[in-house]
């Protein structure tokens, strides 16, 4: 602050002229705040957002394999007790070849479906056995 440098030196003190220089600077309280607030939320949003998707994705799972294996077992049951019929069924078929009442062919012919049953009925074993294993990973049962 002072005079101004031109009339101070011709002689006339009436007609000074003084200057002041100021710059203040002040960041508005709250925008940059509310700014990142926001955008906090937002992220905190989608965050939840993607956590309600994977544990709906694990429910979603859980309950598959959880109807996954009781499919199996029921697939299983039934694939046992037609292998069981089968073979009881071969048992007659080869008892009646004994007896003269059958012939060779027909018994090739019962075989053949008592092996099928069987075969049958070991897929249902490994498909439930399958099953479990899946269900028991995606309820946490297991690692």
């Amino acid at each position: 602050v002072g005079p101004d440098l031109g009339t101070s030196f011709d002689g006339d003190s009436r007609e000074r002229t003084w200057s002041v220089g100021f710059a203040l600077s002040y960041r508005l309280p709250g925008r940059g705040d509310r700014a990142e607030y926001a955008d906090a939320r937002l992220r905190l949003r989608r965050s939840r957002l993607i956590l309600a998707g994977l544990e709906q994705a694990v429910q979603r799972e859980v309950r598959e394999g959880y109807r996954a294996m009781e499919f199996g077992r029921q697939r299983q049951a039934t694939a046992v007790r037609a292998a069981e019929l089968a073979n009881r069924q071969l048992t007659a078929e080869h008892r009646r070849l004994d007896l003269g009442l059958s012939d060779p062919f027909r018994v090739l012919e019962v075989e053949e479906n008592a092996t099928a049953a069987n075969l049958a009925a070991a897929r249902a074993r490994f498909s439930l056995a399958r099953a479990i294993t899946k269900y028991s990973l995606s309820s946490g049962q297991i690692r």
